[in-house]
């Protein structure tokens, strides 16, 4: 068997210890260079980088090595309890020297994250100077779009379109009649203006005319305003057209039904 301290052990002894313990592996610790001061140091992923693939082997080769260790210390304790103090001492060098070779590879380790977290919060703060606004801008012409189409239906449902700059209200109505289809607009009169303060009388006998029905009997015939899902009848003291557009202002969708009566 080898002999000396295996820490002071060169290559050649190594490669005498290996072939000793019956493994294969002589050409390959001395392709590797390893010395006695190394083999304590190894483990198993070493000994796979090495080319010893066998997991056996490799077991049996650590076994082998920590039997070395135990041995040593043994045979340094019965001859020069110094000599174990040393072997010790050697071993905490190598400890230590693990652990600094360790947490350096840790502090790598963390600076790497460092860095890559950095690149990561400069790329997030790049997308959300880049892509903030725009969603910021989107979220705002689908907004307007919205009320923009809102408007549109309210207005389609509305029989008049008021003036903002006039009070004067367009006389083109599309009016319900119960009991008679209107007529083709080819086929309807020029129906004369009427203004927001236009009386009863003169709504329902303007619409009698858009809708080529004899005005003077108007007396048969009767304005309703649709609502809230009702028909509700309007007072001959009021004026239709400001009673149509408060009910706008405050939410609703009115129109006018021009009915017959009874």
């Amino acid at each position: 068997m080898t002999e000396g301290n295996y820490c002071d052990w060169n290559n050649e002894a190594v490669c005498s210890w290996i072939e000793q313990l019956g493994f294969p592996y002589k050409s390959i610790f001395q392709e590797n260079c390893i010395l006695g001061k190394s083999l304590v140091l190894m483990n198993s992923n070493d000994l796979r980088d090495m080319g010893i693939l066998s997991i056996g082997h490799r077991l049996d080769i650590l076994s082998a090595i920590q039997d070395l260790k135990e041995s040593h210390k043994e045979q340094a304790k019965k001859e020069n309890p110094l000599s174990l103090k040393k072997t010790d001492c050697h071993e905490d060098t190598n400890t230590q020297e693990r652990v600094k070779l360790s947490l350096l590879a840790l502090e790598k380790r963390i600076d790497y994250l460092e860095a890559e977290n950095a690149k990561l919060v400069k790329t997030i703060n790049s997308l959300n100077s880049e892509f903030l606004p725009l969603l910021r801008k989107l979220a705002l012409n689908f907004k307007e779009t919205k009320l923009i189409n809102s408007d549109t239906c309210s207005e389609s449902s509305s029989i008049f379109q008021p003036s903002q700059s006039s009070p004067t209200v367009a006389g083109s109505f599309d009016l319900e009649v119960n009991d008679q289809a209107p007529l083709n607009a080819s086929e309807k009169k020029k129906v004369p203006r009427m203004t927001i303060n236009s009386s009863y009388h003169e709504v329902l006998t303007s619409t009698l005319q858009k809708y080529h029905i004899d005005p003077s009997t108007w007396l048969s015939y009767e304005l309703l305003l649709s609502y809230d899902g009702k028909e509700h009848p309007i007072s001959t003291d009021v004026k239709p057209l400001q009673l149509f557009r408060n009910l706008q202002k405050h939410g609703k969708s009115p129109s006018f039904i021009l009915s017959r009566k009874a």
